[in-house]
């Protein structure tokens, strides 16, 4: 359950970003910053929250994420119908959500969903 609570808290900080950032920087529309939102949730919180960060901290995992994050919109332009956006664009959201992910990695710590080593899991 905690991992559910945690991808919904993931999915409306990234959809908020995406959906606010590609449609004012680049031709993508509202909608489609939230579809991409359910690409790039998915991914970087298996990759990103799940290995990298209990495994190396918050502050390398934060900017792993922000490039994890950039591969992933770029590749939703293949897997979203009529999705395209700019490099600009999916820069600028990539380290916005670079910025959140560092806050999130917090979030998932006091919950317990991903300790750090040393840490137990609540």
């Amino acid at each position: 359950m905690r991992h559910v609570q945690a991808l919904l808290v993931k999915y409306l900080m990234v959809g908020s970003i995406l959906a606010i950032v590609l449609p004012v920087l680049g031709p993508a529309t509202f909608g489609q910053g939230f579809a991409v939102a359910l690409v790039v949730t998915a991914g970087s919180y298996i990759v990103g929250d799940l290995i990298v960060f209990p495994e190396f901290g918050n502050i390398l995992a934060a900017v792993f994420d922000s490039a994890l994050v950039l591969a992933l919109i770029w590749v939703s332009q293949l897997l979203v119908p009529g999705f395209i956006t700019t490099f600009g664009a999916m820069a600028v959201a990539a380290a916005l959500v670079g910025i959140a992910e560092w806050f999130f990695h917090r979030y998932l710590r006091v919950k317990g969903v991903a300790p750090l080593p040393g840490e137990e899991k609540v």
